[in-house]
């Protein structure tokens, strides 16, 4: 894959005089330019530990769970996953935590004041977020999936995420199913929108498209059950909320 990067062990960190020690500069400078002490950053991944990065400030990261991904993409193998990613317009800055069985899509600020997808989190201000090296693309450990960002011009587009999130996600049961059917859902705003579910939640509301009446579904109450569930599902690890 031609915009892949590279995949380099901790072991094999660019050195001064290798030819992407200008690209993997540029992307660390950028990383580490909201934080009040850069080089703490830079000695954490010095030591080939993630640096803890404060988000809110240059990106927001949406928190997927593997099983979404994986069966988003018929696999988990990282050529098809990466390979799903891109189809569906997600070309950079996704952070696999394998260990935990998370990805992290780091995502423009204020990502996370309008996103409501069931299933996922959005680690906003107020959060903190384990970023692997610039080098770090392979096990062990997390790394990146897709090449680190080097501006917020190279972050994850979030209405492609949104498709991936919702296209398989019963967002009443937060379970992935085999038969999607969209669902209309009107949020605390009066606004609607479109989310997926089984064929059993489905019959149970409304149908884009149907006409037929039906309760409204509080989208907040679907949010804020969502991000619940995925504190449950989780562990103190690279998401981490500050105390």
């Amino acid at each position: 894959m031609t915009s892949e990067h590279p995949r380099n062990s901790p072991s094999q960190a660019p050195t001064s005089g290798h030819p992407l020690i200008t690209s993997e500069s540029r992307v660390g400078a950028w990383l580490v330019s909201g934080e009040p002490n850069p080089r703490t950053a830079r000695e954490a991944w010095l030591r080939g530990e993630p640096a803890i990065l404060r988000t809110g400030i240059l990106f927001e990261a949406v928190r997927l769970p593997a099983s979404m991904v994986h069966h988003h993409a018929g696999s988990s193998e990282r050529d098809d996953v990466e390979r799903a990613l891109r189809t569906a317009g997600i070309d950079s800055a996704v952070i696999a935590d394998p260990a935990r069985r998370w990805y992290y899509a780091l995502v423009p600020p204020g990502t996370a004041t309008t996103w409501h997808e069931p299933g996922t989190e959005v680690l906003g201000q107020g959060h903190y977020l384990g970023v692997p090296a610039p080098h770090q693309a392979e096990p062990p450990g997390a790394h990146w999936l897709l090449t680190p960002p080097d501006s917020q011009s190279a972050l994850c587009p979030p209405d492609s995420l949104r498709e991936l999130t919702l296209s398989r996600w019963c967002s009443w049961h937060r379970e992935l199913t085999s038969q999607p059917i969209p669902v209309a859902v009107a949020y605390g705003d009066h606004t609607e929108a479109k989310v997926y579910a089984c064929p059993d939640c489905a019959a149970a509301h409304r149908p884009c498209g149907s006409t037929r009446r039906t309760r409204s579904v509080s989208g907040s109450a679907v949010a804020r059950a969502a991000a619940r569930s995925a504190v449950r599902r989780g562990t103190p690890g690279l998401g981490a909320v500050r105390p």
